[in-house]
């Protein structure tokens, strides 16, 4: 939308911003998720880091998006769920 309406030069501008937060955010995710795997484990942040990268990397190219997203809807009905059942106890 933004090339059609401003110009080029500003989709161009808008995809580099786009690409850069989203990889800023993607890193951060990696992070932090990498400090608490480290921190479980006793490793150290860089082998926790490449392990969880390469987990991700390898899930997502053998299931494809499919897999990612059927992974994420059973995560979110158990992230739902699990307050309820928790309640009753």
């Amino acid at each position: 939308y933004l090339r059609i309406r401003y110009g080029n030069k500003i989709g161009m501008i808008a995809c580099g911003i786009y690409i850069l937060l989203a990889q800023s955010l993607g890193a951060i995710a990696l992070f932090a998720a990498s400090v608490g795997v480290a921190y479980v484990f006793q490793v150290e942040i860089l082998w926790s880091t490449l392990a969880l990268g390469l987990t991700g990397t390898v899930y997502t190219a053998l299931g494809g998006l499919r897999g990612v997203v059927w992974t994420d809807t059973i995560q979110g009905i158990i992230i739902l769920a699990l307050p309820i059942v928790m309640m009753g106890m």
